[in-house]
């Protein structure tokens, strides 16, 4: 089939619908991933804060000890200014929810990205119905 062939027959909007719609699953997975993305490293970090408190200097000592750790830190710090970026410009999300994503993203990458996936999700989904 040539291209002009494929854009002069329209695509079956129900089955465009169904398939939009069916980031119902995507939105479960990213709601999944989200919860996870909370638990898993604040499970680590709780205990930390708990024995510590707030100490901002020790904190940054800790994570940039060594090479690998420092690899891991850049990674998040650069993915969550990454994060800022995509959700305050992505007109697809309300200002509102831009606002949830940057606040999400405090918590780090693991929760502002599920959440920002999630969100979008949810409104092309709701663009289509």
């Amino acid at each position: 089939m040539r291209m002009s062939e494929s854009i002069a027959h329209p695509v079956n909007s129900a089955a465009a619908t169904k398939r939009v719609c069916g980031s119902r699953r995507r939105q479960v997975l990213y709601a999944g991933l989200l919860i996870l993305g909370i638990v898993i490293p604040f499970s680590r970090f709780a205990p930390w804060l708990v024995e510590h408190g707030v100490d901002l200097p020790r904190f940054l000592d800790e994570l940039f000890i060594n090479r690998i750790s420092s690899f891991f830190g850049w990674d998040v710090l650069v993915t969550v200014a990454v994060l800022f970026a995509l959700a305050s410009t992505d007109r697809e999300l309300t200002r509102g929810q831009r606002w949830c994503v940057a606040l999400g993203a405090l918590g780090g990458a693991s929760a502002g990205l599920p959440l920002y996936l999630f969100l979008r999700e949810g409104n092309r989904c709701r663009a289509t119905n």
